[in-house]
């Protein structure tokens, strides 16, 4: 018997059985031409040429890992990334972000610009473009007025389904601070201060009796509510104010306290030097020197020549005035010690015409 052997097969059929020569496992097969065919078939039983070439035909279609091309692990997860990709884009584009749509009639409208507007206004423009109205928020703005639109979601121009909301933020208006209370503080604590609450800053300067440099107070005053940004302005001390000490040398005592009284001082110490040699009751020394800046109110003491006077007479003080020579020390009359004594230096003590001294 002839054996014919088919190409593109895995092996020769044996015309009795209907399987090849591979698949037969060698000569259980049966047949008296076992051991004729076994010789080609080698001893794997796979048969000859054709057995080999029918395995290698077999795993042409596998994979390097023995498996199909469709089954390797990292092509299954490029593809099913891909498929992910694609429908995430398509979900995107027409639900989530669907501006970049044609508007077609009847199946999406345009977003109208809604900053700016109220509340009554932005909901009768969208009731005219077939959307709602939905308040997100409220946020404090400087320049817009309260109830005005700042921002809405989505944005103007956009588009979005009919009867689909529009998310908008109101303001409430600018933030307001109150002005807090300062004295007391340095011009530059201050400035910080008033800084981070939100306000702007300017100083002045301010005649007051306390420390330069020293915060007096605001304009506006400590406890007014302003709206933000606003302007504070400090007002900070000069310091207190000064007078210059005029020159006393020279000068009776009797007039020091007027001409201090005049430059805003007043008459402090007075000593009296019995042997100095100017004339007696004029100003030999002061303290402080003249032209010195001293705080007004403040005192000027002095050094006068001649003797002190007594008790009760010639006296100066702060005031200018002399004691009690007015009258007399005790209410004697001018004129008279308190013992009765006339004093011939004294006016009083000078007989008149045709009188007795």
């Amino acid at each position: 018997m002839k054996f014919r052997r088919r190409r593109g097969l895995g092996g020769f059929r044996w015309p009795w059985s209907g399987r090849s020569s591979g698949e037969s496992g060698g000569p259980e097969a049966g047949g008296p031409d076992d051991a004729r065919t076994g010789g080609e078939e080698g001893p794997g039983g796979g048969g000859g040429p054709g057995g080999r070439g029918g395995r290698r035909r077999r795993s042409r279609g596998r994979g390097r890992g023995g498996g199909p091309w469709w089954r390797n692990r990292w092509i299954q997860a490029a593809a099913l990334t891909l498929v992910l990709f694609v429908a995430g884009y398509v979900v995107a584009a027409n639900l989530i972000f669907p501006g970049g749509q044609r508007a077609e009639a009847g199946e999406v409208v345009q977003v109208p610009d809604l900053v700016g507007l109220g509340r009554s206004g932005a909901d009768r423009s969208l009731t005219e473009a077939g959307l709602t109205l939905a308040v997100s928020s409220s946020v404090a703005h400087p320049e817009a007025p309260a109830g005005a639109i700042v921002a809405q979601t989505p944005l103007p121009g956009q588009y979005a389904r009919p009867g689909a909301p529009v998310e908008v933020t109101l303001s409430s208006g600018p933030d307001r601070r109150r002005v807090p209370d300062l004295r007391g503080l340095s011009a530059r604590q201050g400035q910080i201060v008033l800084e981070r609450l939100g306000f702007r800053t300017a100083v002045d300067s301010s005649r007051s009796p306390a420390r330069r440099g020293q915060i007096v107070g605001t304009r506006p005053d400590a406890g007014t509510e302003l709206g933000l940004p606003a302007q504070v302005t400090l007002l900070v001390s000069e310091g207190p104010r000064t007078a210059e000490v005029p020159d006393l040398s020279g000068r009776h005592v009797e007039d020091v306290p007027t001409i201090l009284r005049d430059a805003g001082l007043d008459l402090g110490d007075v000593t009296y030097e019995p042997d100095a040699f100017q004339a007696a009751g004029r100003v030999i020394a002061q303290s402080p020197p003249p032209g010195y800046a001293l705080r007004r109110g403040g005192t000027v003491s002095i050094r006068v020549a001649g003797p002190a006077p007594r008790e009760g007479r010639g006296a100066i003080d702060s005031a200018g005035t002399g004691g009690a020579d007015s009258a007399g020390a005790g209410g004697a009359p001018p004129g008279r010690s308190p013992d009765g004594v006339v004093d011939p230096a004294s006016p009083a003590g000078t007989a008149g015409p045709g009188g007795r001294r």
